[in-house]
């Protein structure tokens, strides 16, 4: 049986929570995974060539492609259509999506600051972001940094290295990437290299289970 958790429990080893049936996860990740830019790279299309015949702007399907934005269903009938593939060989949920975020006897959605090793609810994370608390740690140079710091320095790092990566890129490949394509690629390269270094001070606290598939329908 887990064991309860409650605002402001401590808990000073984060292996707790695997040992006792929990897991810790960063918010906002996506559950939903896609391969629109390969199935599109496949038919030697680009982005917005893909944008136009699915009947929704480049800024849209460029975001999906670089895995910012789960779509819509809509959205995602017209990309199978479109490019004659099976949903399923387009989208996929990650092995992380078959989870729910554990709550207190409240019902209160709970996380874990990584630092303070204290449990937390939403409201408690809330009052204290919203006073000024950090949501992110640098471990390069052991501090605390604030959402609108790490958004500068994510910014600052994208200038700093896109152009870079591009000419290095551009020269590998020649022409087999359009531009765009490959600067929202190198973008989310970025946000990964830089995201190893800015850590979230809040994990969410999941319980994992096993998911259940319902057989074939006898005719």
């Amino acid at each position: 049986m887990k064991p309860e958790l409650y605002d402001g429990m401590l808990i000073e080893d984060p292996r707790f929570f695997e040992i006792n049936g929990y897991r810790l996860m960063d918010i906002g990740y996506k559950t939903v995974q896609n391969f629109v830019r390969i199935a599109a790279k496949e038919r030697e299309m680009s982005l917005s060539d893909l944008a136009r015949l699915v009947g929704e702007s480049r800024m849209q399907i460029n975001n999906i492609a670089s895995q910012k934005v789960v779509p819509n269903i809509e959205i995602v009938l017209k990309l199978a259509f479109t490019l004659n593939k099976p949903i399923s060989d387009l989208f996929s949920l990650s092995p992380k999506s078959w989870y729910f975020h554990a709550t207190d006897n409240f019902k209160n959605p709970l996380y874990y600051n990584m630092f303070d090793k204290t449990v937390c609810v939403s409201r408690s994370k809330s009052t204290a972001i919203e006073s000024g608390k950090y949501e992110y740690y640098d471990t390069q140079e052991n501090r605390y940094v604030v959402k609108n710091e790490y958004n500068k320095l994510m910014r600052m790092y994208k200038r700093e290295h896109t152009n870079k990566r591009y000419t290095q890129i551009a020269q590998q490949e020649g022409n087999k990437l359009k531009s765009n394509e490959l600067k929202s690629s190198i973008a989310t390269t970025l946000e990964h290299d830089i995201n190893q270094r800015y850590v979230q001070v809040y994990k969410k606290i999941v319980v994992p289970y096993s998911p259940i598939q319902l057989p074939e329908s006898k005719e």
